[in-house]
């Protein structure tokens, strides 16, 4: 598959699908339209359901209601089931005239923002994490984006997660002193049952994956917790980094996702922490709309990606 979603009569809407927004971005009449929602994290009761769900509210609020559209999402969660990808598609189809839907991982739509299909790497680094590295032969590799469960390390929620556990350890002992516990404190209105509430809480990745931006601010304030809380994530993408730098046979990697773009500290650890590993190896910034670029450009032309797109069918 060389073109991926749209004709010369549809308008290509790209999607970048994640845990804490869900994106849309559609040209209309020269016009750039575009529209977020809350995101749409494992946790949901059925993420399939809510995830077609805002695909469709934001084509709909994107584009003209009697206008074709081609949509390429780049999603943090794939539909692992053809009945569950049909689900996908369902609140879509049944709202318009759908010429094509593709789907893909956000690393590859990320990949295709940032690097536009050079061999090198692509990592966002957001509530979860997504690597993908494009070696000099065209083959795709992915790393990393395991989920909130068994992966996504040095992401918003493994930090988050793990700031919330100091602060519960200090509290009851088992941990040394942290800011971190008055801040979790003033957060959720009190510490005594936290664990509970947060358990009980209808997003219970996201509110977590909040907290990183917490821990973060307390490592740069010098909270010895916190900062060995950023020091390991950062060690821990570092890992991905250069594994994914010895997979493409490149030393260019672009970072993107609100934890790299949205916050110079943490940027500046997963640097050094990198500088020691790989010295001299070439770190960019991507733009923050890097997966919404990539899933527009795939609309156009797939490319190098092809292998890794999915076409729903009616």
């Amino acid at each position: 598959m060389t073109r991926a979603a749209t004709t010369t009569d549809a308008i290509a809407v790209g999607i970048d699908g994640g845990q804490s927004t869900v994106r849309a971005r559609a040209t209309v009449d020269g016009e750039c339209r575009s529209g977020e929602v809350d995101g749409v994290g494992h946790d949901a009761d059925d993420p399939v359901a809510a995830l077609g769900v805002a695909i469709r509210d934001l084509v709909d609020a994107t584009v003209p209601p009697d206008a074709a559209v081609g949509v390429v999402a780049g999603l943090t969660m794939l539909p692992t089931t053809q009945d569950d990808r049909a689900r996908l598609a369902a609140p879509l189809r049944s709202a318009r005239d759908v010429e094509s839907l593709c789907i893909t991982s956000d690393a590859v739509t990320t990949h295709a923002g940032a690097l536009t299909g050079r061999a090198g790497v692509a990592l966002a680094v957001g509530t979860g994490v997504a690597c993908l590295a494009l070696d000099e032969h065209g083959q795709a590799h992915r790393l990393d984006g395991a989920g909130f469960l068994i992966g996504d390390e040095g992401g918003a929620f493994w930090i988050g997660s793990r700031g919330v556990r100091a602060a519960l350890a200090a509290n009851d002992g088992r941990g040394p002193t942290t800011t971190l516990l008055d801040a979790a404190a003033a957060r959720w209105a009190g510490i005594d049952d936290l664990a509970d509430r947060i358990h009980q809480h209808e997003r219970p990745v996201a509110t977590l994956a909040d907290f990183a931006t917490v821990v973060l601010d307390h490592a740069a304030d010098g909270d010895a917790v916190a900062l060995a809380i950023a020091d390991d994530a950062a060690r821990r993408l570092g890992i991905t980094i250069t594994a994914a730098t010895r997979i493409s046979g490149t030393d260019e990697v672009a970072v993107t996702g609100r934890l790299m773009t949205g916050r110079d500290d943490y940027l500046a650890v997963v640097r050094q922490t990198i500088e020691r590993e790989r010295p001299g190896l070439r770190l960019d910034v991507a733009a923050a709309d890097a997966s919404l670029t990539g899933a527009l450009a795939i609309a156009g032309r797939a490319g190098p990606y092809a292998p890794l797109i999915e076409r729903i069918d009616p």
